[in-house]
């Protein structure tokens, strides 16, 4: 698997997330995606940043309507993330992730390559859209944060009647170093 369930990602740091996404305090809010998408960003000097690793370099809120998804993709301007769920339908939304590190094994959607909308961010690393072929990836329903690489091609859908919500944490590191770096207690 090219992602890592965190087992025993602790209870009281969820609560204090999700307590953090009722109270609605933000830096800024974004509509990333029109309509689809959008990004809740923390204040860097919010003390939750506290409870996770110094390599955390920003803690964001993605909120998604009833029945929408991201097609597989690749992250602009993050190597790794871990994806903590707030609120969503576990039962009638999943993310997916490919199967294999390697690029040339998924079949690009070229015509989005320079997609734009939304906002817009330096580029890190390899970027661009792909085909969701059921065969070469991975499915998980997110009832337990993920820490996953976003130079994988990776998604979601949302097939539920209720919107999906997110804690998305983006690191200076990558996935692999970032394995490394997590407290060993939040894994199985």
């Amino acid at each position: 698997m090219t992602f890592t369930i965190l087992e025993n990602f602790p209870q009281d740091l969820l609560d204090e997330l999700k307590a953090i996404w009722y109270e609605g305090d933000w830096k800024r809010e974004i509509e990333a995606s029109p309509g689809s998408m959008w990004h809740h960003h923390l204040r860097a000097s919010h003390p939750i940043f506290e409870r996770f690793p110094e390599e955390t370099r920003t803690l964001e809120y993605y909120s998604n309507p009833p029945h929408c998804g991201n097609g597989p993709h690749l992250d602009r301007g993050r190597w790794s993330a871990m994806n903590i769920p707030i609120e969503m339908d576990h039962e009638n939304s999943y993310f997916l992730a490919g199967k294999t590190h390697l690029l040339k094994g998924y079949t690009r959607k070229r015509h989005l390559d320079q997609y734009k909308d939304g906002h817009k961010v330096n580029s890190t690393g390899p970027i661009g859209f792909f085909k969701e072929e059921e065969d070469k990836f991975d499915y998980y329903n997110l009832e337990k944060p993920v820490l996953f690489s976003t130079k994988t091609p990776h998604g979601f859908a949302n097939n539920s009647d209720r919107p999906r919500v997110l804690l998305s944490a983006t690191f200076n590191l990558t996935y692999e170093q970032m394995l490394n770096i997590l407290p060993e207690e939040w894994f199985a």
